[in-house]
């Protein structure tokens, strides 16, 4: 079903044009601001409209969609982009009837398809306005020559109930609709430090003390664009370099749940000391262990373990998201979960055993996106492997959980990713309340029937071995079969508490990798059975490539099994007592 609604029907609407130099009856000034307030319309909780969320929930539970408005961003210019992710925000947090398509590897309608849930495509996404115009009050305007005031705006866009615009697209949509400028933030601010300590010293009552996220003003797109993707080309995704030549635009993901959820929007740099206090000052306010949902600046060079490293000792438990879609839409879908069930396990043989994984299962944007390609490979379910996956799916994405537990073979294992529910190195949690973070994981992954859990733990880069007090809270709380530890360049069998085997993992980031770490295993003259645990890096590995590469290896070298069957082998190998 479609329909098609000329733009310049906007002229009905009343909500009465505002200049940024006019006001009218009905609205204020805020002096320490300049923004334009209407009195009766100024939001002052931090509670997002129409969500369910309880104390024991990590994230909301949107209310669940009866019918979508469809309509496609790809192709669309950047401010656009942005502008529609926040009409969605602000439409979906009532009630969740916006899908936004972008052009995601794992296809446009992929998920949307398998919501069952009526849908209606317009063929403009600015045909939007018309049928939701009763949510919106205004506009807040971002300023182009200090392009964190996009993450400012987008703070600023359910507390003013306003769509985040470009000067430029400002005046556009003047031209169509009567929506006022209530702020502008052109010119207000010097850096991006003044940005967002202003804004947060301002603010910080009304925005969310549960979820912070972290996105980045822009996004890199290569130049041209490749011809299946008419707007963003490739993109870097989360941290990741693309091939040049590129260019960087205004970054639209994740912007629909930042403004659902009231969250205050900010990028800073982890490993710049200035705006690292900055950071630690902001989300030292948030509750413990609440979210930082996105990204880090510099997440490839070091910010990822600068930026856990903070936000662990701070508690709050970091869920990569940032180029997450309409997780204001999956939020509040209805899914029927059956927790993942470990098959019987054979005796053990004189073997060389080896587990494969997945990386990457902290990683929201990962289990929407890339997961489901992985998943779609036809090789996928030929031979045991895990599959990392967030925990938080759960709440975050129902729909998708339920998709990889039903479509999961007997050879497909879904684990934890680290270091339970959301991102976090244990060794920097602060000890005396790790016991909250593992009874609160433990929940998750018991509800999912994870009983893996892959733990990273290494600030500053450098891999910090679980303690002994670490190792028994995991095993009396979280109760793993076993730990997938840091992946290094060595293999290592460790057991922590009474009866918990830990492996350190090899790991290979293209198949080549693959290959000469089996066959260095393979030469080893290793005394059997033996145990690898093997890292394919996902973004660059395919089941398939594991096959392909096991294939060239000579026949029956090695068992390979999934993790589970692997730590009840090992539990064997190593007299410990059966896992229950």
């Amino acid at each position: 079903m479609s329909i098609s609604i000329n733009r310049r029907k906007f002229l009905g609407l009343s909500l009465g044009l505002v200049g940024s130099a006019v006001f009218y009856e009905g609205y204020r000034l805020n002096e320490s601001t300049g923004a334009v307030i209407e009195n009766s319309q100024i939001s002052n909780s931090s509670t997002p409209v129409n969500l369910t969320w309880p104390d024991n929930q990590l994230m909301p539970t949107f209310n669940g969609p009866q019918s979508l408005d469809v309509a496609t961003l790809v192709g669309m210019p950047e401010d656009q982009q942005v502008m529609f992710s926040t009409l969605q925000g602000l439409v979906n947090r009532i009630n969740p009837q916006i899908y936004l398509l972008q052009d995601d590897e794992e296809g446009r309608l992929t998920w949307l398809e398998e919501l069952g849930t009526q849908y209606r495509f317009f063929s403009s996404p600015w045909d939007l306005f018309e049928v939701h115009k009763d949510v919106l009050r205004g506009m807040v305007v971002y300023d182009e020559d200090m392009l964190d005031t996009i993450n400012v705006a987008t703070t600023f866009s359910p507390i003013y109930s306003s769509i985040v615009v470009s000067p430029k697209l400002a005046k556009e949509v003047q031209s169509y609709t009567s929506l006022p400028v209530r702020l502008s933030l052109v010119g207000r601010y010097n850096s991006a430090i003044e940005a967002y300590s202003l804004s947060y010293s301002q603010w910080k009552k009304s925005v969310s003390r549960r979820i912070i996220v972290g996105i980045s003003p822009q996004v890199a797109v290569s130049l041209p664009p490749v011809d299946q993707n008419p707007f963003f080309g490739e993109i870097g995704i989360g941290g990741m370099s693309i091939e040049g030549p590129y260019s960087y635009v205004a970054n639209p993901f994740l912007r629909d749940y930042c403004v659902a959820v009231n969250a205050f929007c900010l990028w800073l740099d982890p490993l710049n000391a200035s705006q690292n206090d900055l950071f630690g000052n902001i989300i030292s306010g948030q509750e413990p262990n609440s979210l930082y949902m996105g990204w880090f600046a510099n997440g490839s060079n070091g910010g990822e373990n600068a930026g856990v490293e903070l936000c662990s000792k701070n508690q709050l438990r970091t869920v990569a998201s940032d180029f997450c879609t309409n997780l204001t839409v999956f939020s509040g879908v209805t899914a029927s979960i059956t927790p993942q069930k470990m098959p019987a396990v054979s005796s053990l043989s004189n073997d060389i055993y080896i587990t494969i994984t997945f990386t990457e299962g902290d990683n929201l944007q990962y289990n929407e996106h890339r997961l489901r390609v992985i998943f779609d490979d036809a090789d996928r379910g030929s031979i045991a492997m895990n599959y990392s996956i967030e925990p938080l799916l759960i709440e975050a994405a129902p729909n998708i959980l339920e998709y990889y537990l039903s479509a999961s073979t007997p050879n497909d294992c879904l684990i934890a990713g680290p270091s339970g529910a959301g991102y976090i190195f244990p060794n920097s949690w602060p000890e005396n309340n790790l016991a909250d973070y593992l009874q609160i994981s433990a929940g998750y992954l018991n509800s999912i029937g994870l009983n893996v859990v892959n733990v990273l733990n290494h600030p500053q880069g450098q891999y910090i071995p679980l303690t002994a007090q670490e190792g028994l809270q995991y095993e009396s709380i979280v109760n793993p079969i076993g730990i997938l530890a840091d992946w290094s360049k060595m293999n290592s069998v460790t057991t922590l508490g009474n009866n918990l085997p830990v492996v350190t993992g090899l790991l290979a980031s293209d198949t080549v990798e693959l290959g000469l770490i089996l066959n260095e295993i393979l030469n080893s003259n290793v005394a059997t059975p033996a145990f690898y645990s093997i890292g394919v890096i996902a973004w660059n590995i395919l089941p398939t490539d594991v096959v392909q590469t096991l294939n060239s290896i000579p026949a029956n070298s090695f068992n390979v099994v999934r993790a589970d069957v692997f730590f009840a082998l090992l539990r064997q190998h190593l007299g410990l007592s059966q896992w229950v």
